[in-house]
């Protein structure tokens, strides 16, 4: 017997017991024994199929769904259960056209809004997304659900503001703001926010509150990937090396194939000045995932400071880290990062007309750059362009910011050029 007789008296309606609470395969036993008390009865299958979601098996659980479908065609949350489905096999076209079969079937169904605002935003359709989500919280303002939906969207488009706003809101509906998607959503936003904002103080307090928010998303799930990646992060922003090392350990031991986890603790490594021990990160982020332009420009800047590091021994470290920025340039050839690293091996090896070129696609790229600017100066310099290593050197300050290097750069080419300060 697949289920006990107490289940079995309980099940005597055709109906059954919730399966909230129970393994997979206790749950598959209840749905097995309704089924064969009534195998045409739609919402038996739809329950199946509920379950098998809710256990990431998607492509079982498509057919349980696409069967309640076949016995009553149009039944609204059998369509969301099909988009649900969909979705997660990667299927976003077909999951909207049901998300909208149910919507025409019955437009003030909230969760149906909700799961056509899901699917146009994991099709990068946020405009759209957003939209959705707006009906959503027209039919139901109290809807954690929608809120949250609508916060991550925003935080997608970059709008982190209004997201943190969005996931507030979600928060305070959900019981106790017990959400760990809304409150690692909120912890993104500060996250973003933080890394953009120059001001110190202001930077290190969005970092605290996203490593606020984490860490609450963390006591209701622990192993979320998504959460344990956000406080590496904020560790990261903050400066809390030891925290960040763990939390990056931690990472990688739950994703060791996530290629985009090794490039990012390679980068927090080489910013600890760890520059050997990046390399092998930035290897196995490579080995992963060989397309991807920035693990070669993590792996040839790491090379450049261990070149540095080396003095005159350090040449065959700016050979290897040019290889690595040629394959930047190569798989993004419009990328100014890659040119700059390009320009800045050269000019390590002394190819100074070759270095200035590579600073100048970096420049046509990002024409403020002012790194690729003192770069071009310097090669320049060095071929005796006096005259255009002065207009670049220049050109940093017609920017409103001072540099050091740039201001070194600009004596030594009105020296040569027998020019004082004043003139």
């Amino acid at each position: 017997m697949l289920v006990s007789k107490k289940q079995a008296d309980v099940l005597g309606n055709g109906v059954g017991i919730p399966t909230k609470g129970m393994t997979l395969s206790e749950a598959l036993a209840v749905h097995e024994r309704r089924i064969s008390f009534d195998p045409e009865n739609p919402m038996f299958w739809r329950f199946k199929g509920d379950d098998l979601l809710r256990f990431k098996r998607p492509a079982e659980a498509l057919e349980c769904f696409d069967k309640s479908l076949k016995l009553k065609p149009d039944e609204v949350d059998a369509l969301m259960g099909m988009g649900y489905a969909l979705n997660h096999l990667g299927r976003r076209g077909e999951a909207l056209e049901y998300f909208d079969r149910a919507i025409k079937k019955d437009p003030e169904n909230i969760d149906v809004w909700i799961g056509k605002g899901y699917t146009l935003s994991k099709m990068r359709r946020y405009w759209e997304a957003e939209k959705a989500y707006s009906l959503a919280i027209g039919l139901d303002e109290k809807s954690a659900a929608a809120w949250n939906g609508m916060a991550w969207t925003l935080l997608l488009r970059n709008r982190h503001e209004e997201a943190l706003r969005c996931f507030d809101k979600a928060i305070g509906l959900y019981v106790d703001g017990s959400n760990s998607s809304a409150l690692a959503g909120k912890g993104n936003c500060h996250v973003a926010i933080g890394k953009r904002t120059s001001n110190v103080t202001k930077r290190q307090a969005e970092f605290r509150e996203a490593l606020k928010a984490y860490g609450a998303a963390a006591k209701i799930a622990p192993d979320d990937i998504n959460v344990i990646s956000g406080i590496a992060d904020a560790y990261d922003g903050l400066q809390m090396f030891n925290e960040g090392y763990a939390a990056y350990n931690k990472l990688l031991k739950k994703a060791p194939d996530n290629a985009n986890y090794w490039y990012r603790f390679g980068f927090f490594l080489d910013k600890m000045r760890k520059h050997k021990e990046s390399l092998k990160l930035f290897d196995k982020a490579i080995a992963l995932d060989p397309y991807k332009h920035q693990f070669w420009l993590g792996k040839g800047f790491a090379l450049c400071a261990v070149g540095g590091a080396a003095g005159s021994e350090g040449i065959e470290n700016y050979r290897e880290a040019l290889a690595c920025f040629e394959k930047a340039v190569e798989i993004a050839p419009d990328d100014a990062h890659s040119w700059m690293g390009m320009g800045r091996a050269l000019d390590k090896l002394g190819r100074y007309a070759e270095a200035e070129k590579a600073f100048g696609e970096a420049l046509r790229f990002r024409p403020e750059y002012e790194k690729a600017l003192i770069g071009r100066g310097y090669a320049r310099y060095m071929q005796k362009k006096y005259s255009e290593a002065l207009a670049d050197f220049e050109a940093v300050f017609r920017n409103g910011r001072g540099n050091a290097r740039a201001e070194q750069g600009r004596k030594l080419a009105l020296e040569a050029l027998g020019q004082s300060e004043t003139e």
